[in-house]
């Protein structure tokens, strides 16, 4: 509400402030589902609905040194984010390398997620 009335204080036109307000709105929303897991809830899950997810990269995994492109089930959900270092990348390459403390941000179907976690995790 204080930004509407700042930006009409200052000329902006309402079209203008609500175009501007929308995209403040969608790039924050996108920067929230990055950090939050879907949570959990009893009952059935409606069909096609995406989730996103964070898998974060232990030194111990499979994934640790190598690309998200050579890891095929990472192939079937979309990598949204890469976290690191106190960064986030948004749609990382193909061929960025995963380190262990990485945390990847995927979205897709929940079968995909955990098809795609056990493979950064054990290979299989």
């Amino acid at each position: 509400m204080l930004a509407r009335h700042t930006l009409a204080a200052v000329g902006e036109s309402r079209e203008s402030i609500n175009d501007l307000l929308e995209e403040a709105r969608q790039e924050n929303y996108a920067t929230i589902r990055a950090y939050f897991h879907k949570s959990e809830s009893s009952g059935a899950e409606p069909a096609g609905k995406l989730y996103l997810r964070s898998v974060e990269i232990l030194d111990s995994y499979h994934g640790v040194g190598r690309s998200i492109g050579s890891l095929g089930r990472l192939q079937k959900v979309r990598v949204v984010g890469l976290r690191r270092d106190e960064a986030t990348t948004e749609n990382p390459a193909e061929d960025t390398g995963l380190r262990a403390g990485d945390v990847l941000i995927v979205e897709g179907h929940p079968d995909d997620i955990q098809a795609a976690e056990i493979e950064i995790m054990s290979g299989r």
